[in-house]
């Protein structure tokens, strides 16, 4: 669902204009609100973008501090992560 919401906000099916929304932002906070979160090859698909690309360093160090995780290729919030989500996403700004 928040893929095909994205999707159909990349093709122009919204409106708000491209100025008042970030979509990459946008889609990883949907996503990491799920306990799936996200892959980082459809960030990538989609934005034609390396997530991890210049948040290296804070995604080891929020890692480190047992906030998030990757595994099989998907960044997703642990379950302590969750609780501090909204200071998590400001990191990704």
């Amino acid at each position: 669902v928040v893929t095909e919401y994205i999707n159909s906000m990349l093709d122009g099916d919204f409106s708000r204009s491209e100025s008042e929304v970030d979509l990459p932002f946008e889609y990883v906070m949907l996503k990491l609100r799920l306990s799936d979160g996200f892959l980082l090859s459809e960030y990538e698909a989609l934005f034609g973008k390396s997530f991890l690309s210049g948040r290296e360093e804070i995604v080891d160090r929020l890692g480190k501090e047992g906030l998030l995780e990757i595994e099989n290729g998907a960044l997703r919030l642990t379950e302590r992560g969750f609780y501090l989500s909204n200071s998590i996403l400001v990191e990704f700004l």
